[in-house]
């Protein structure tokens, strides 16, 4: 309720009063925060999750796109890959909006884990929504 209501001080302290809080509650604080444009903080509850699931990867980056900050966004993609590259592409596929960014983004770490033939494929995906590769994307092919 303090979340949907951008009350984000009296969330947390809710939040604290969890004896074991799950990765809901987790993803409903980082939620709010990203929401609320305090990207800062949602970064520090990211990073102090015991778990993290595609809802929580894609919470942070979307907040980082929708708060102007897509080249942060990229600079979280790494982290997917040490993460597994799958759960990279469940985040990109259940992302609200994409940019050249994010396309630039998902092609570069596929390209990065050897996988060309998913490379391309994500290129031609590109091309299909009417994104224009730049030189980057390029090179990553």
């Amino acid at each position: 309720m303090y979340i949907k209501c951008s009350n984000m001080e009296y969330a947390h302290r809710e939040f604290d009063k969890i004896t074991q809080s799950d990765t809901v509650s987790w993803n409903a604080m980082l939620f709010g925060y990203a929401g609320s444009g305090s990207m800062s903080t949602a970064q520090v509850m990211f990073d102090s999750m015991p778990e993290r699931d595609v809802v929580s990867w894609n919470s942070l980056i979307s907040g980082y796109l929708q708060n102007g900050n897509s080249w942060k966004s990229v600079e979280v993609f790494p982290q997917f890959q040490r993460e597994g590259l799958s759960d990279a592409h469940q985040v990109f596929d259940k992302m609200p909006t994409r940019d050249a960014v994010s396309w630039n983004t998902i092609i570069a770490a596929y390209e990065q884990n050897g996988k060309v033939h998913e490379t391309l494929q994500l290129l031609v995906q590109m091309l299909s929504s009417y994104f224009e590769p730049a030189e980057f994307t390029f090179g990553s092919v």
